[in-house]
């Protein structure tokens, strides 16, 4: 049994998914949160073997919550912002899966299996994309440098974001020269595109 928790701020897209959960033989939900603090406080005492997560929420993004899942949780970004799924950054573990809100509950379900068997699964309305190859479970984000990435996007340097950490300057620099190259990037300014484009720093929902 896939057990199977599920994180996004509109109640009725969220309700709709957990009566499709209910319906299936081997998915079980555990739990559901509409914001990322409610999240946060379910995975106090519960460890999913997926998440279902949105980006956007009224108390911040949903990938900010990445670094505080268990190992062995793997992660399915469900979202309507179509815009922000065209890019290599959210496919590196413990995001195996890209799913629109608009699929059908056959492409979630897949989705699911694929992430608990730490799998890609691509929403088919994005197959066009070019994705590069999965990074291996290794390449994975740590904490610190998730920390250190936020700390540089948002524009501070490495002896101000290591006094914010605690650490010198040039542990800094050795994280900020990991997450290059786990990420392929060459410079600092790329580390700051990233984090704009995978919604790590701030971004604003559109009013139409």
């Amino acid at each position: 049994m896939i057990e199977v928790i599920i994180a996004d701020d509109h109640s009725l897209y969220r309700q709709g998914v957990i009566r499709l959960l209910k319906d299936t033989d081997d998915l079980h939900l555990t739990g559901e949160a509409e914001s990322l603090s409610g999240l946060q406080k379910l995975l106090t005492h519960q460890a999913p073997n997926v998440l279902l997560l949105d980006l956007g929420f009224p108390d911040g993004n949903g990938l900010t919550i990445l670094p505080d899942l268990p190992p062995h949780c793997g992660v399915v970004v469900v979202t309507m912002y179509h815009e922000l799924l065209h890019i290599h950054a959210p496919l590196i573990p413990p995001v195996y899966g890209l799913v629109l809100k608009d699929d059908t509950f056959n492409d979630l379900y897949m989705a699911i299996r694929a992430a608990h068997r730490k799998e890609r699964f691509i929403s088919p309305a994005l197959q066009q994309e070019k994705y590069g190859p999965l990074p291996r479970e290794e390449e994975r984000l740590t904490v610190r440098e998730m920390e250190v990435l936020q700390l540089l996007a948002n524009g501070e340097s490495s002896r101000s974001a290591a006094w914010k950490l605690g650490v010198s300057a040039k542990t800094v620099e050795a994280h900020g020269a990991s997450l290059r190259n786990k990420l392929g990037l060459r410079r600092t300014v790329d580390l700051v595109r990233y984090a704009a484009e995978t919604g790590l720093l701030p971004f604003r929902r559109r009013s139409w």
